[in-house]
Parts: C-alpha cells; sequence; structure tokens
C-alpha cells in the first residue's frame, strides 16, 4: 500500500513537473493525441483515477491481477496515466493549458481525498482478512511464480505457510495497517498540496492589492 501510494500521488507529480513545458506543447500538439484531448477534461481526470484505484483494491480483482502478472502491468501503467490526468489539474505545468481556478483547484483536491475514502474505510474496517493472496498460500504461490522460480508446489515446500511465513502480525491486522498507510499518505499529500495552492492564491491576491497594474496570468488560473 505504500508502494502504491508513492507509485500514483508522489511519482506523478515529479513526471509532470520533471518534463518541461515545451515538451508537453510538442507532445500535444501531434495529430495522435487529438482523440483523446477530452480525457484533458477535469472531472474525467478526477473520476476515472479514483474509479480505477478503487476497483483495483476490490477482493476479487486484486487476487486476479495479481496471478496474471502481464494484465497487472497493463492495468499499472493505465492506472500511472489515469494518476497523471488526476494531478495535471493540481499543478497544470503549462498556463494555457490551466483551467481550474484557485477555488476550484481547492473543491478538486479535496473530491479526491474524499473519493477514496470509501475504499480504505471498507478496508479497514472489514471483520476479516479480504485478500485471497495474503492468505491463501496456493494463490500466494501463483502470485510468488512471477518473482521466485519453481512451480507451486516447490514455493510453498520452501516457505512452508505460505504468506503466513513472513507475517510479523495478523492477516487482518496487516491489512488494516496497509489501508491506515495509504490513506494517511493520500491526506497528507493531498493537505501538503492544498497548502501549496491556497499560498499560491494567497501570494497573489496580494500582488495584486498592492500593485492594481499587477497581472501574473500563472496565479489568476
Amino acid at each position: 500500500m505504500v508502494n502504491m501510494a508513492i507509485s500514483y500521488f508522489i511519482v506523478p507529480t515529479m513526471l509532470i513537473y520533471g518534463i518541461p513545458d515545451w515538451l508537453w506543447r510538442w507532445a500535444f500538439s501531434r495529430t495522435f493525441w487529438r482523440p483523446f484531448r477530452v480525457l484533458m477534461n477535469p472531472l474525467i481526470g478526477l473520476f476515472l483515477f479514483n474509479l480505477l484505484f478503487s476497483f483495483y483494491h476490490m477482493p476479487s480483482i486484486h487476487d486476479w491481477f495479481m496471478i496474471n502478472y502481464k494484465m497487472n502491468s497493463v492495468f499499472s501503467f493505465v492506472l500511472l496515466v489515469s494518476a497523471m490526468l488526476n494531478w495535471w489539474h493540481i499543478q497544470c505545468p503549462v498556463q494555457e493549458w490551466d483551467f481550474l481556478t484557485p477555488l476550484r483547484r481547492l473543491g478538486y483536491i479535496f473530491a479526491n481525498g474524499l473519493l477514496l475514502t470509501p475504499a480504505c474505510v471498507l478496508i479497514i474496517f472489514a471483520n476479516e482478512p479480504l485478500f485471497a493472496i495474503y492468505i491463501n498460500p496456493i494463490v500466494w504461490a501463483q502470485a510468488m511464480q512471477f518473482c521466485v522460480s519453481g512451480d507451486t508446489a516447490a514455493i510453498l515446500a520452501e516457505f512452508q505457510g505460505g504468506p503466513a511465513f513472513f507475517n510479523l502480525m495478523s492477516a487482518q491486522a496487516d491489512q488494516q495497517l496497509g489501508a491506515i498507510a495509504m490513506k494517511l499518505l493520500q491526506e497528507f499529500i493531498n493537505i501538503s498540496a492544498l497548502f501549496i495552492v491556497f499560498m499560491r492564491w494567497y501570494r497573489h491576491e496580494r500582488a495584486r492589492e498592492d500593485d492594481p497594474g499587477f497581472n501574473d496570468t500563472a496565479g489568476a488560473v
């Protein structure tokens, strides 16, 4: 869960800001991107990522992806792209494509945290372990085949008890801790984003009050 929080809440922001604005302009001016321009709608960015992220954490779907490595890789890439679409509207690196006002951007960040809450709450307050890969030795061994050589029987013979061999706590406690870590990291990142957006807005308004002729397009959108 910590890995997913880093991958989809921190890495996208680094990728967006790590690519210079001239390269973004060049890439999106290509004919290839024209059919996908609709994806730049803020509502699509908001709901697409949060729906895919919650979908991935449905127990049966998560277990299926964990034993189907190629599909897991494809979905992880799609999830990363949707995360970048989501964060694009929070920290758009290209001024002329930044269409959210500061107030709407603050609401956008707040909605991000709200939409992921149900999935985290369901995992935290579940009465039993939900994911077979962390409690069922057979499912766990199938997933481990992608990183440990040998058949399922050999893996189970080497690590008796399956996932329990590595556990320092019960499967349910581990599940709850993972969901709590995910939610806390997400909230920390969202609060940081709220603070940055608010301070930029505040500094822009102060500058405009001090100098009526001040006109900063980046801060006004």
